[in-house]
């Protein structure tokens, strides 16, 4: 019997050195991966993930989620509350904020079209900036931490984006409009319109324009539209251009709030690249409905927006 049974403990010992000697490995690699540096610069991304059409119009359309590209070699991103995601860097960004990896389908092929039917519209055309990277990769409607997680090709397509629009803001003179493109599917259906004002301020009715997405617009057309109230929901608003054309928006004169519907107020790109902190480039998030993204709706949406857009820019920044 004492031979067995030194063959038996013979056998745990071993098994027990395999599976602690796995788990001090396991550690020493997490360890390792925890120690990697941020990379100090990542200018100049030659991945060709960004896509720019330079324009003749004072008019910038962007395409930040709308991409289909999932190179391998780039992770993908967390799909959970920034906190709870493993991840080698933890230190930026609101703690608690929502992470997504959901494309807004059809915004590009939206963006692009609206793009051309501008041109018909104007005889210009607009600047166009596209990412081409599906969200899954990276979020340009995001901050750098939050949109590449550091991931050195991620933050070099997230970089390039955002200095593409620089780029893009820096060719126009005079005042501009940036549109930045969105989708999504809440039930009410409304085209949402974001000039970073939070929902419970619009319920409120608590609009100043000084931390807006379009305060250089307020302050260069003051005596045209009297109020700010009225260039966010009333008569002068962008929301009551496509009102106009026959689709319910929100804010507008016939929608000033969102009562209890959800809404998105503006992301990184219009707090960003607006006029909130100076400049003459306003920026209005314009966020769209399922079904006007679809196939059989899209053209007719595209031309009915070149219009409310075109209408705009004549009463605002072509005069």
């Amino acid at each position: 019997m004492l031979p067995c049974r030194q063959g038996i403990l013979g056998a745990i010992s071993i098994i027990l050195v395999i599976l602690i000697g796995n788990d001090h490995k396991a550690e020493g690699m997490k360890k390792k991966k925890q120690q990697l540096p941020v990379p100090q610069s990542c200018e100049g991304s030659t991945d060709n993930y960004v896509q720019y059409i330079p324009g003749t119009l004072n008019l910038i359309l962007t395409a930040p989620h709308g991409g289909h590209l999932k190179p391998k070699y780039i992770p993908n991103r967390c799909e959970k509350r920034w906190k709870d995601c493993e991840c080698m860097y933890r230190s930026c960004e609101n703690p608690d904020l929502s992470i997504s990896v959901h494309n807004d389908r059809k915004t590009q092929e939206l963006t692009l079209s609206l793009a051309e039917e501008l041109g018909k519209l104007t005889g210009g055309r607009p600047h166009v900036v596209i990412n081409h990277l599906h969200r899954k990769k990276m979020d340009g409607n995001r901050g750098e931490c939050i949109g590449s997680f550091h991931v050195p090709a991620s933050l070099r397509a997230h970089r390039q984006y955002h200095s593409t629009i620089q780029k893009a803001k820096q060719s126009i003179r005079g005042a501009g409009l940036l549109i930045d493109i969105h989708g999504q599917a809440h039930p009410e259906r409304l085209i949402e319109l974001g000039y970073c004002i939070s929902k419970a301020k619009l319920n409120a009715r608590e609009l100043y324009h000084e931390h807006t997405s379009i305060r250089s617009l307020f302050e260069r057309k003051k005596d045209k539209v009297h109020t700010f109230s009225n260039l966010i929901n009333g008569e002068a608003s962008f929301g009551a251009f496509l009102e106009q054309m026959g689709y319910p928006a929100v804010p507008s004169n016939l929608h000033p709030s969102p009562e209890e519907a959800p809404y998105y107020p503006g992301g990184f790109t219009v707090q960003t690249h607006g006029s909130k902190s100076g400049g003459l480039i306003d920026a209005i998030q314009v966020e769209c409905p399922a079904y006007l993204r679809e196939d059989e709706k899209r053209a007719g949406f595209v031309h009915d927006l070149a219009v409310a857009i075109k209408s705009y820019l004549d009463a605002y920044y072509n005069d």
